[in-house]
C-alpha cells in the first residue's frame, strides 16, 4: 500500500503493517482514506517504511519523544535484561509501560517480544502484577 504524507513525500505499508492481525487486502484502507501511520524506517532507496497497527500507533503518540523512548528501548536490549541497573532505570522511565505494553503485543517469534517477557520475568512484583493475566475466576 502506497501512502502520499503530508510532506509531499511517499512511503509504503507492508501488508503485515496494516493491522494488528491479519486481514484481507478488501479490508485495507480504501484509496483516498486519510489514515494515521507511523514511520518504521527507511529503505536503501529513502522510501519511507510505515506502519498502520494500532499497537505501533498507540505506543508512538503514548510516548512523549517516540524517538528517545524506542531508543532506549533498543539500549535496554543491547545491554540484555540481566543488566540490573539498566533495567532498573528502565523501570523508572515514565515510556516504560507503553513499551512493555507494546513489546508484549508483537507476534510470539518477535525478537520485542521475547525480550520484554525475559525482562517482564524479572521485574518487580508490582510491575509483573500489572502485566499478568487474568486469573480464570475472573473471567
Amino acid at each position: 500500500m502506497l501512502l502520499h504524507l503530508e510532506g509531499g513525500e511517499e512511503g509504503f505499508v507492508d501488508s503485515s503493517d496494516v493491522s494488528d492481525r491479519p486481514v484481507r487486502p478488501d479490508e485495507w484502507p480504501m484509496v483516498g482514506a486519510r489514515v494515521t501511520a507511523v514511520v518504521l524506517g527507511s529503505t536503501r532507496l529513502g522510501r519511507w517504511r510505515l506502519s498502520l497497527r494500532a499497537g505501533d500507533v498507540g505506543v508512538v503518540t503514548a510516548l512523549e519523544d517516540p524517538e528517545a523512548g524506542f531508543g532506549y528501548w533498543n539500549a535496554l536490549k543491547a545491554s540484555g535484561a540481566g543488566d540490573a541497573a539498566a533495567r532498573d532505570a528502565f523501570f523508572s522511565f515514565e515510556g516504560a509501560d507503553p513499551l512493555l505494553g507494546w513489546a508484549l503485543t508483537r507476534p510470539p517469534h518477535s525478537p520485542d517480544r521475547r525480550f520484554a517477557e525475559e525482562l517482564l520475568a524479572r521485574a518487580p512484583g508490582v510491575i509483573k502484577d500489572r502485566y499478568a493475566p487474568p486469573d480464570a475466576e475472573q473471567l
